[in-house]
């Protein structure tokens, strides 16, 4: 119960946040509702009607000042100031060459996990955020969080510049006929779009990736795995290796770092 109790708060506190304008237009329409109920009490009491909604006003402290203790309450005021920072720091800086703000949405994705995400061997990739501008991400982590809610939020997001999602998985790896135990990443398809991350050879995972039904999923090697692994062979990418016993094409090598 304790799980499923902090479960709904996070949520709430993500529609919160990627869906403002939405909840303040409820939490407004909330507020209306007890202050009118309070001045038709007031004025049951036998009050003027200037003197009803004068003391309903005070009795609710001031609708403005509620209002944000209510946001608050739901703990997504700093989120929204950090949106305001970055969405100034954005206006500051578009004129500098190269200058992109990123934000990721980092979450476990659920057992209805799809072909529609891909595999990335990273084991160093992320524990030294070699990516553009790694002081603009953000981080949620949820550990019961399934891929279509993620595209909900994706899809509803207005307030960052983009989310992708990851989940880490011990998998077993065959190919030229030897077997490793490694660390892969499940990723959405915008994972390295949104990070800036480009690819050493061959490429990286586009979107595109996960919206061909029916395609062999494809993976990405960590620039240190390709190295220890194969040797730093370039005539890897095209190669088809496997993953937990299912066929994979490799498509790109990452950069150092």
């Amino acid at each position: 119960m304790r799980v499923m109790r902090w479960a709904d708060k996070l949520l709430l506190r993500l529609r919160s946040l990627l869906r403002r304008e939405r909840v303040d237009h409820e939490l407004d329409d909330e507020l209306q509702f007890h202050l009118e109920q309070q001045i038709e009490e007031n004025l049951a009491a036998g009050v003027t009607p200037e003197e009803a909604r004068y003391a309903a006003r005070r009795s609710i402290g001031g609708l403005a000042q509620f209002k944000e203790q209510c946001r608050d309450a739901r703990r997504v005021n700093w989120i929204a100031d950090l949106g305001q920072d970055v969405r100034y720091a954005l206006r500051i800086l578009r004129k500098s060459p190269g200058f992109t703000a990123t934000a990721v949405l980092s979450v476990a994705l659920g057992t209805g996990i799809n072909t529609a995400v891909f595999s990335l061997i990273n084991a160093v990739l992320l524990r030294t955020l070699p990516v553009k501008n790694p002081e603009h991400l953000v981080v949620f982590n949820h550990d019961d969080f399934s891929y279509p809610m993620y595209q909900d939020l994706r899809d509803g997001n207005t307030v960052l510049s983009g989310l992708l999602c990851r989940f880490t998985i011990p998998a077993s790896m065959s190919a030229d006929g030897q077997t490793d135990r490694i660390s892969a990443e499940l990723v959405s398809g915008n994972y390295f779009q949104v990070l800036g991350v480009g690819a050493l050879i061959g490429r990286t995972l586009t979107p595109d990736d996960a919206r061909v039904p029916g395609a062999q999923p494809v993976v990405i090697l960590s620039n240190a795995f390709w190295r220890r692994r194969f040797g730093s062979d370039p005539g890897v990418v095209g190669k088809t290796i496997r993953l937990d016993g299912h066929p994979m094409t490799v498509v790109g090598i990452t950069p150092a770092g």
